[in-house]
């Protein structure tokens, strides 16, 4: 195998110049203050892509916090956010990734949810 071969094909692996199209349609659902995420694959989106969620309490120091149950999730999985969006008065963000061993793809945000179904003040 020639140096360049090899070298091509350790960027391929590495993930260098592969980007993942980001999730789309990304939405909550809440029903009795049970929190679900739902998301579709971006257009061209390779069969081996997983995803990843966070999720966000919006305040002055919002830190963005992994869904660790929802940390593989394959195109057409849900994502219960239940136990991250606990106060029923905050603001929450949610957003998801893909990813694959080849690279990262861009983050598909959600805009902020009230979890009690009032929208936006």
């Amino acid at each position: 195998m020639a140096p360049w071969t090899a070298a091509l094909l350790l960027l391929l692996h590495c993930g260098v110049g592969i980007s993942l199209p980001a999730p789309t349609n990304v939405s909550i659902t809440s029903v009795n203050l049970e929190h679900t995420l739902h998301f579709l694959p971006g257009s061209e989106t390779p069969g081996h892509t997983h995803f990843r969620i966070q999720v966000m309490k919006v305040r002055r120091k919002s830190v963005w916090k992994p869904a660790a149950r929802c940390s593989s999730l394959e195109p057409g999985q849900t994502c219960e956010l239940s136990g991250l969006m606990k106060d029923p008065w905050a603001r929450y963000q949610a957003r998801a990734q893909a990813y694959s061993h080849f690279g990262l793809g861009h983050l598909g945000p959600l805009p902020a949810h009230d979890p009690l179904g009032c929208g936006a003040p």
